[in-house]
């Protein structure tokens, strides 16, 4: 796949909202664009991302910012990604044609816009570690009704590995930022008691659903989180 939808979020601000995200691109050459295309106000318009760093597999990871002014007390963002290459090759992410969309909700509105929007079908929202305690937030695309979620973590740099499994729980529109309505997915989440101090537990996300497995790990990196730094990307 040359471009992917890591993540985006759609936050409300006091007279505004914004949708942010990232971006993974193939390293197809030095010279490239890559944008969020999104609706505003009846049309199609491009906002450039910005390069954040290489990645495993010849990958980079871009990022961007989409700011917009309130109409309402519900907003509602749609918005695919473009990516066009050195050789004037210009893909697409556009979650098969229907388009991503973020947005953000004030109460009592009866609008349930989703303020979290992944391209991979399982992506690590948040984690962190501390009292000896590793928890964290995972998004999952709901591709069947059965399904499971399990953390696969080490405290010895990978020589052993435990697994345990996550849980699911509601979002809510009160706390956003902890608990995000998920597009077109569900939200779960983990706590992991860990034995003894360590300085960096290491893990990845294991989603088993309709008789197959997706792995979120990191792009081949695995995630590492510190008391300290929190959740490394």
């Amino acid at each position: 796949m040359s471009v992917r939808l890591i993540y985006a979020k759609a936050k409300r601000l006091s007279d505004r909202y914004r949708v942010y995200g990232r971006i993974e691109v193939a390293s197809l050459g030095y010279h490239k664009e890559v944008a969020c295309r999104h609706d505003a106000f009846g049309r199609w318009a491009d906002t450039l991302a910005g390069y954040v760093m290489s990645l495993p597999a010849g990958k980079e990871e871009w990022s961007f910012q989409v700011e917009k002014g309130l109409s309402g007390s519900s907003e509602r963002t749609r918005f695919a990604i473009r990516y066009a290459s050195q050789d004037q090759t210009t893909y697409w992410d556009n979650n098969h044609g229907a388009d991503y969309a973020v947005g953000t909700h004030g109460r009592g509105t009866g609008w349930d816009f989703p303020t979290l929007a992944i391209g991979s079908e399982v992506l690590c929202y948040k984690a962190s570690l501390d009292s000896g305690q590793l928890s964290g937030k995972v998004a999952v695309k709901n591709l069947a009704y059965d399904k499971s979620v399990h953390v696969r973590y080490s405290i010895d740099d990978w020589a052993t590995y435990h697994e345990v499994p996550a849980r699911y729980v509601a979002s809510d529109w009160n706390n956003q930022e902890d608990f995000p309505t998920v597009y077109e997915g569900e939200l779960w989440e983990f706590s992991v008691g860990i034995s003894r101090p360590v300085g960096a537990v290491k893990f990845a996300i294991r989603y088993a659903v309709a008789g197959a497995e997706y792995w979120d790990n990191n792009i081949s990196r695995n995630y590492t989180v510190t008391p300290q730094a929190g959740l490394v990307r």
